[in-house]
C-alpha cells in the first residue's frame, strides 16, 4: 500500500517525452476503441454537414484513420457511414424547417442534396409530409 506522501514525490527518472507519447497512445486507444466513437463520428458529421464536401475519406482524415478502418469500426457497431448521415440529415432537416430563416433549396443544399427534388422524396420517407407541410405543422403549433 502507498502513502500519500509517496505518491507526491517526483519520479526520480522520469522521462517527460515518453510520458507524453504514452498519453497519446492511450487516448488515441480509448478514443478508437470506445462505445463513444460513433457518438464522435455523429458529432463530426453534424458539424460537417452544412460546410459541404462531406464524405467517408474526409471524416476518416479528421479521426486520422483510413477510410477503411473508418468503415469496419462502423460495421463492428452495427452501423454505416450512410446510416449516421442520414440520421444527422434527419435531425438538422427539423432544426432549419423550424423556423423560417432558409428556404427548402436552401436546406437541402445545406444538407448535402445535389437538388431539392431528392430532398423532399428523402423528408416524405422521413417525416411522411413534406417539408413545406411540416413547416406549417410546427407553426401552426408554435
Amino acid at each position: 500500500m502507498y502513502r500519500m506522501t509517496d505518491l507526491d514525490r517526483p519520479v526520480r527518472y522520469a522521462n517527460e517525452s515518453l510520458a507524453k507519447q504514452h498519453d497519446q497512445i492511450t487516448e488515441s486507444f480509448i478514443k478508437n476503441m470506445s462505445p463513444a466513437f460513433e457518438d464522435e463520428l455523429y458529432r463530426q458529421i453534424l458539424n460537417e454537414l452544412p460546410n459541404g464536401e462531406l464524405s467517408v475519406d474526409r471524416l476518416a482524415s479528421r479521426l486520422n484513420m483510413s477510410s477503411r478502418k473508418l468503415q469496419g469500426k462502423l460495421q463492428q457497431q452495427n452501423t454505416s457511414y450512410q446510416q449516421l448521415l442520414d440520421k444527422a440529415r434527419k435531425e438538422l432537416a427539423s432544426k432549419y424547417l423550424s423556423s423560417t430563416a432558409y428556404s427548402i433549396t436552401e436546406i437541402s443544399f445545406l444538407l448535402g442534396f445535389a437538388n431539392t427534388a431528392g430532398f423532399c422524396r428523402v423528408f416524405k420517407r422521413w417525416f411522411e409530409c413534406s417539408p413545406t407541410d411540416y413547416r406549417l405543422r410546427i407553426a401552426a403549433h408554435g
